[in-house]
């Protein structure tokens, strides 16, 4: 039952910011084509907005322990969905944070959404509700580090390992 309440506010979410979004301009797929598919890359949209809406459904907010604060994302990833926002555009390097995301999206594509909900969610359960200790933000934040260092990988076929 949550598995499929679950999944349908993330296809509403989905669905929300494709509709609002656009897809990767040229000069973004070409400076991310090194890392990602190019099917990942002509699939994604990105809407752009000045704050994203509650991150969880609040089903699942009024579960957690007090304390937990979601309300502060820059970014999120829903599918082949990405929202940014717009404050994040004025960072040094602005792609270090849509690159976060894009490992989101492969995530995604990896695990299908189920998959991804049940590892995301029970990898938060796990740690303690530590944000920066869920398995998959781990695997992203490493990711995007060894991106703004220059160093050039598979983002897919490490996820696959």
């Amino acid at each position: 039952m949550a598995a499929e309440v679950g999944c349908g506010w993330i296809a509403r979410r989905r669905a929300r910011y494709r509709r609002l979004g656009e897809r990767l301009s040229e000069a973004e797929r070409g400076s991310l084509d090194r890392y990602f598919d190019s099917g990942l890359l002509e699939s994604v949209c990105v809407a752009r907005v000045e704050r994203i809406e509650p991150a969880l459904p609040m089903w699942l907010v009024r579960r957690l322990p007090a304390g937990v604060d979601i309300s502060m994302a820059a970014g999120m990833a829903f599918g082949d969905a990405v929202v940014l926002t717009r404050g994040e555009e004025r960072r040094e390097d602005p792609r270090s944070l849509l690159f976060h995301e894009l490992v989101h999206c492969a995530q995604y594509r990896a695990m299908g959404v189920r998959g991804f909900l049940r590892e995301y969610l029970g990898g938060w359960v796990d740690v303690g509700f530590d944000y920066f200790s869920i398995p998959l933000e781990m695997q992203a934040y490493a990711m995007q580090e060894r991106f703004e260092k220059g160093e050039v990988f598979g983002v897919e076929a490490e996820i696959r390992g």
